[in-house]
């Protein structure tokens, strides 16, 4: 009797010291669900009430921005703040899929701040977007959590998770960030240039070479985000008007607008026809100095990344036709290892979940349960009232 004691004592002092974790890996799951079934129907939508969506104003350095705020319904109160930053995507905040994805951290009682950022509306990446998204994470910082420490998280989708990496590095926002998750992301510039025009890629310098089919949406999205960079607005609509026109057909002939093109675009098409991936850096060097200058401030191999201060997860699919693997291999292996975390899964399409087996499933279980575990380590925003 005695003995049955003892183990009954046991097991209720383990439901009560391990409750929070219990509860923690159980929410995790559902948040799991609830991101794979995006606006369709799961357990955390039967259990959490529905967001509260609004709109705010913020300012950035010469103007103002706007951003969606998504706060926990039900009278339930936020545990954190997290910046949630879209793809490069026509739709930006508005896309349906970040739409869900913000649902379903304010369900998590996250809340989370989707910015507009204008560049990523027009299928283009720029420097300008990491003063845009510091902006935004002192404004947040700053009303929110009176500026305390690691007080901010970030979740980035694709060709954006480098600005909002590049932000949290930010000596005047990096003590703010707590952490960082990255999923499909890119690292080298270089690399992920070659790739996108060869199909070639690997995992570092001295690995081997491996080859897939790019997707044509991201080689001329590269495209036309090289545009933008041209001093020579002959060449810049030229280029623009190929691109649109690929993005619309990737079988369209654009040859008669290429042989239009002047010195500049010249050399960004030299570099969009090569198939040799030992040619790349040559053919990079000589594109236009604003494009290298505009590589060069988003490109990720270059930086010190112990600047870095928050915990980076990175999570990226295998089979990714848009960004390979390879770019967040890369880029955990130049990161602080006792702060990062990698996650590399099979049935992750770019950014959108498919059908999941038990490995992918256990790693996507711990992918969400670290979300959660930072979640409850971060100053609650103060009052969950929304700033203005």
């Amino acid at each position: 009797m005695r003995r049955w004691f003892w183990i009954a004592a046991l097991l209720v002092f383990a439901m009560v010291a391990f409750k929070p974790l219990i509860f923690r890996a159980v929410e995790a799951l559902l948040v799991i669900e609830d991101v794979a079934a995006g606006s369709g129907a799961s357990r955390l939508k039967e259990w959490r009430a529905a967001p509260i969506r609004e709109q705010i104003t913020y300012r950035v350095p010469g103007k103002t921005n706007t951003a969606d705020v998504y706060r926990p319904g039900g009278g339930e109160h936020a545990r954190a703040t997290v910046v949630v930053v879209p793809g490069v995507v026509r739709l930006g905040k508005d896309d349906p899929r970040i739409v869900a994805f913000a649902e379903t951290m304010a369900r998590s009682r996250f809340m989370v701040f989707v910015p507009d950022l204008k560049s990523l509306r027009e299928l283009s990446i720029r420097s300008e977007d990491v003063d845009e998204l510091s902006a935004l994470t002192w404004h947040i910082a700053s009303k929110e959590t009176a500026g305390a420490e690691k007080s901010v998280g970030i979740v980035a989708f694709s060709y954006a998770a480098g600005p909002a990496i590049l932000a949290a590095m930010n000596p005047q926002t990096r003590r703010l960030v707590r952490f960082v998750y990255a999923i499909g992301t890119y690292y080298d510039i270089i690399s992920l240039g070659t790739y996108l025009t060869t199909g070639y890629f690997r995992e570092g310098p001295d690995q081997r070479w491996q080859r897939r089919t790019p997707s044509s949406y991201a080689t001329w999205v590269f495209v036309h985000s090289s545009a933008a960079w041209l001093k020579d607005s002959a060449d810049r609509r030229i280029l623009k008007a190929m691109s649109e026109t690929k993005l619309a057909d990737p079988n369209a002939d654009v040859r008669g607008m290429a042989a239009q093109l002047g010195p500049e675009g010249q050399a960004v098409h030299r570099l969009l026809l090569n198939r040799d991936p030992e040619k790349t850096p040559l053919l990079v060097s000589e594109l236009p100095a604003s494009v290298l200058a505009e590589f060069h401030r988003l490109d990720l191999r270059s930086r010190n990344m112990a600047d870095l201060q928050a915990t980076l997860i990175l999570v990226h699919g295998r089979d990714d036709t848009l960004i390979p693997y390879s770019e967040s291999i890369r880029l955990a292996a130049a990161a602080d290892a006792d702060r990062t975390h990698l996650f590399v899964i099979r049935s992750l399409a770019h950014v959108e979940l498919g059908s999941s087996g038990v490995v992918d499933l256990w790693m996507l279980s711990r992918v969400s349960y670290l979300l959660l575990t930072e979640r409850d380590a971060m100053p609650p925003p103060v009052g969950n009232r929304l700033i203005k």
